[in-house]
């Protein structure tokens, strides 16, 4: 029986450690960080408070994720109930993109904000919401805030504020495209550059899917538009993918990352909201009901890792920080639940933007085993490098890093599967030119390291053009 055993044990299949290849010398893009909002909605009628440990908690890099950007914008009543937090993750270096969400009640035809079905922005106050936009962002700099981005529009094909009927934007029915392109032209871009704004880079409307209606094409063929257009933000909602999201009523979640339209050019690409479930039918549904679970995490590892290696963004943003509470009931919208406790998607979060930071460059990285799914960053001076290893398989997956290039002596593994968070694990020495190491199944690992030799890149594809730098 026991020689039966040994010979059973003997002929057990082994997993043998596949190649995966990180050449330092190949660069993709920059990365400009990552981030979430406050959230339109739960600020309205006041934000939760503001501490040091809850402001740490997204911001700190030490004792949170170290996230690099807070996402805001404009309110009903034009107060800034978010304030408090701007400052909190500003002090903490994040940068402040805001995106404008709809012109004031005043100015639309329904007398709503934010209206989904009946209003639209006068075309006789064009010029009125541009100034409102400038004083909109000068309100918040004499506050000391430091808007680093804007976006000219959340989501135009939710919300119906460029659907004029009858003739406007200087043709018969426009479409949305028209309407924004004509504004940013003539009404946006000059006032930005008349009030002295033109060092805060403006972007095109935020698609609610990922380019599904493609708004910036007429734009991009318009000189006068596209000389104050600097990067390209959309969503990724409307997508019919289990692949890469969850699928319920609507289709609601996610579009399968790609690059963007070819009129983008050299603009880098931002995609600035996504989460897991929110909706009008309420948030006591499976599909909606905040899950902080691994499952969930991981569909979110996934979606990352594409967003970088397929659509090449240079942020990547969920949609709140902490999440809200619809009739009693905990939304899927968050990093974290209303009470800032972190779902596994938080930690997942961090597996990037603790150790990957703002101008940090994506270097090139197979991928060479089905279901994992690797991403490789350098730091600008070559001094550091991280591989983020997301194993979707249910068993342990051995590989074996190869460096080209840069050569670190070790690797530290930070975990983050079913009972760790982000936990640091003890270095990995190498062998030569190369180490091995293995993968928890269901997990996401970082592998950080600092390096002393440094290389000359050769870029390929050519990265896309930067933003300025904090102002």
């Amino acid at each position: 029986m026991k020689k039966f055993l040994l010979l059973f044990l003997l002929t057990l299949p082994t997993v043998s450690a596949q190649t995966a290849t990180i050449d330092s010398n190949v660069t993709y893009q920059t990365i400009e960080g990552w981030g979430a909002s406050t959230g339109y909605q739960s600020c309205y009628e006041g934000c939760p408070e503001v501490t040091p440990a809850r402001a740490d908690l997204f911001w700190s890099e030490k004792s949170g994720i170290g996230l690099q950007f807070i996402r805001t914008g404009n309110t009903p009543d034009g107060l800034i109930r978010d304030l408090p937090w701007l400052l909190e993750a500003q002090a903490r270096g994040a940068k402040v993109f805001y995106s404008f969400l709809s012109p004031p009640h005043s100015m639309i035809s329904s007398d709503k904000f934010a209206s989904k079905k009946r209003g639209y922005l006068r075309p006789d106050k064009y010029a009125d919401y541009a100034n409102y936009m400038v004083r909109s962002i000068q309100t918040l700099q004499s506050k000391g805030v430091k808007v680093y981005a804007v976006s000219v529009q959340n989501e135009p094909d939710t919300f119906a504020i460029w659907s004029p009927h009858g003739s406007a934007c200087g043709v018969n029915r426009p479409t949305i495209s028209q309407c924004l392109s004509y504004f940013v032209a003539n009404h946006l871009g000059p006032a930005w550059t008349q009030a002295g704004l033109g060092n805060i880079p403006l972007g095109l409307p935020e698609d609610g899917g990922w380019f599904d209606h493609n708004f910036i094409d007429v734009c991009m063929a318009d000189s006068n538009c596209a000389k104050y257009i600097s990067f390209i933000p959309s969503h990724d909602y409307d997508g019919a993918s289990p692949t890469w999201g969850f699928t319920g009523a609507g289709s609601y979640c996610c579009a399968a990352p790609a690059p963007g339209p070819a009129s983008v050019g050299s603009r880098p690409l931002w995609m600035t909201e996504v989460n897991g479930g929110f909706s009008s039918t309420g948030c006591s549904g499976l599909l909606w009901k905040f899950d902080p679970g691994l499952p969930d995490a991981l569909v979110w590892a996934h979606n990352l890792w594409g967003f970088l290696t397929l659509a090449n963004v240079q942020s990547y943003m969920y949609y709140n920080l902490w999440g809200t509470l619809d009739e009693g009931h905990e939304c899927n919208d968050g990093l974290t639940n209303s009470s800032f406790t972190p779902a596994k998607r938080y930690y997942v979060f961090g597996n990037w933007s603790k150790f990957v930071r703002s101008g940090w460059l994506r270097i090139e990285i197979n991928n060479p085993v089905p279901g994992v799914y690797l991403s490789a960053f350098k730091a600008p001076d070559s001094s550091a490098l991280a591989i983020v290893a997301v194993n979707s398989n249910r068993s342990p997956q051995p590989l074996r890093f190869l460096f080209q290039g840069l050569q670190p002596s070790s690797v530290t593994p930070y975990i983050t599967d079913a009972t760790r968070n982000l936990t640091a694990q003890p270095p990995i020495l190498a062998t030569g030119r190369s180490l091995t190491a293995t993968l928890p199944p269901l997990s996401v690992t970082s592998y950080t390291a600092t390096v002393a030799s440094s290389s000359t890149s050769r870029k390929q594809p050519s990265p896309r053009r930067q933003l300025p730098s904090d102002k």
